[in-house]
């Protein structure tokens, strides 16, 4: 018998239920107002759908072209490893869950397919590299996801995957 996405999504909400009328997000983080919140089924359409809104959404709260294009591409590295390696070809429902308070962007992004390998993020090292012939096509994602964050972490809860981070606005480039 297989699980199905929506029933995971169901049985994970009922153990983790917040207050009615409170986001997970919120309850999470208790005062917080305001904040993004996008759901959609992992793939590539829906996650270049996805950022589309999200940047359009944070451009509307007066996030600057640099600070946009900074986001964009921690989200679409991270959303690219949910879409390629928590799901892969099945695809699965994600949430992201964007902050902004003054200068600071937080994110939270949540899947329910497979867990990180080891339970942890990714070495922090970039992959290895010997030109000319053997350049790695991929490999980069997580490297230039911890440059750009001043805060990453990882947790398998409750079934799902949940990847915090976090950075300050003005701080790229």
């Amino acid at each position: 018998m297989t699980v199905s996405d929506d029933d995971r999504v169901r049985r994970h909400e009922a153990a983790e239920a917040p207050p009615p009328g409170q986001s997970p997000f919120e309850a999470a983080r208790p005062g917080a107002t305001g904040g993004i919140v996008r759901r959609f089924r992992s793939g590539d359409h829906e996650t270049r759908a996805a950022l589309l809104e999200l940047c359009g959404q944070l451009a509307d709260r007066g996030l600057g072209e640099d600070d946009l294009g900074t986001v964009e591409l921690i989200l679409a590295e991270a959303l690219n490893n949910i879409t390629e390696h928590a799901y892969g070809p099945e695809g699965g429902p994600v949430e992201v869950h964007l902050q902004v308070t003054g200068s600071r962007i937080e994110c939270e992004l949540r899947d329910y397919g497979r867990p990180m390998p080891m339970g942890d993020l990714p070495a922090a090292g970039l992959p290895m590299i010997d030109p000319p012939d053997l350049v790695p096509e991929g490999g980069f994602g997580w490297y230039i996801i911890r440059c750009l964050v001043e805060d990453l972490r990882y947790q398998r809860v409750g079934g799902h995957n949940r990847l915090t981070l976090s950075l300050t606005a003005g701080d790229s480039g």
